[in-house]
C-alpha cells in the first residue's frame, strides 16, 4: 500500500490493542494497512513521548477560537455572496 495518512486516533487505538494483548501484531498490520516499520516507529514514539506524532508536527500555541458573533458575521457574508 502506498503512503496513506492515518489519523492519530487510529494509531492510539492500535497501540492500546497491542499493549493489552487484544490483537496480535500481524492482525493489526493487516487490518490497518501499516507497514511494519511504520508500526514500530509509532510504538516507539508512544513509549517515549505518550503521543503518536512527532513533536514537530504537534500544534503549537493556544487554540484560536471565534465567538458566536464572529461566526454569524462570516456566515452572513458568505450567504450574501459578497464579491471582492
Amino acid at each position: 500500500m502506498g503512503y496513506c495518512k492515518t489519523s492519530c486516533d487510529v494509531k492510539i487505538a492500535t497501540v492500546r490493542l497491542y499493549e493489552r494483548g487484544l490483537l496480535d501484531l500481524e492482525d493489526i498490520l493487516n487490518c490497518c494497512g501499516f507497514a511494519r516499520r511504520t508500526w514500530y516507529r509509532v510504538l516507539k514514539l508512544w513509549r517515549e513521548t505518550g503521543d503518536v506524532i512527532p513533536e514537530a508536527q504537534s500544534p503549537r500555541g493556544r487554540v484560536r477560537t471565534l465567538h458566536r458573533e464572529d461566526l454569524d458575521y462570516l456566515q452572513n457574508i458568505m450567504s450574501n455572496g459578497a464579491s471582492w
